[in-house]
């Protein structure tokens, strides 16, 4: 591991919606791949829980945010 991956955090992890939402979509950290439940049902923007939800493609998950997820967008695109 380098120095100064040390000290950045992971692109999933940024405070920037569209850089969490490319690193959700297409970056194959073990950390993030892990995560992805977890991003899909509580990331606060609503493309980074499509993004998630689409990587997973697990159906008990899809047809649960089609259901209750908070923002329209999602429960769409579930």
């Amino acid at each position: 591991m380098s120095l100064a991956r040390f000290f950045t955090k992971p692109r999933w992890q940024s405070k920037d919606e569209s850089v969490r939402r490319a690193a959700v979509a297409a970056d194959k950290e073990p950390e993030l791949i892990e995560a992805l439940p977890r991003l899909a049902r509580e990331d606060t923007d609503a493309g980074v829980r499509i993004a998630a939800m689409k990587r997973l493609a697990d159906p008990g998950l899809t047809q649960a945010m089609a259901s209750d997820d908070r923002d329209e967008g999602v429960r769409v695109a579930a």
